[in-house]
């Protein structure tokens, strides 16, 4: 079994790992919790801050944009993939250099977890 903590980035391959855990492949719930939180989180679930903000993104730095509409949700996510789009090709082409002075690179495609970068409120 693959430990994908140990990656900085999630692979296409990945979503094809054999696992009662993977729900790309299986389809319910797994066989066990996937998570568990922790004291700190369930006493912040329960006392949450009062704000105007419906929606997050968080940017391919980690940085979150908060919005109040829809509208300014949709405009951050676009945001995010110019960012994450221009960030990948960017990538591409280090990567294509790379292979060109004879190292190998992975020829598996590449995708990012992170979100949308946009102003931070």
């Amino acid at each position: 079994m693959v430990c994908l903590r140990e990656r900085v980035r999630f692979l296409y391959s990945d979503l094809k790992v054999e696992s009662a855990y993977n729900l790309y492949i299986h389809n319910g719930l797994p066989p066990t919790p996937i998570a568990s939180p922790g004291i700190k989180s369930m006493i912040a679930a329960s006392r949450p801050s009062k704000t105007d903000y419906l929606y997050f993104v968080t940017n391919v730095n980690g940085v979150n944009s908060y919005s109040k509409t829809f509208e300014e949700h949709d405009k951050n996510a676009k945001n995010y993939h110019k960012e994450r789009d221009a960030k990948e090709k960017a990538d591409q082409e280090k990567s294509s250099a790379t292979d060109k002075t004879g190292t190998s690179s992975s020829t598996d495609e590449k995708t990012s977890t992170s979100s949308d970068k946009s102003k931070t409120n």
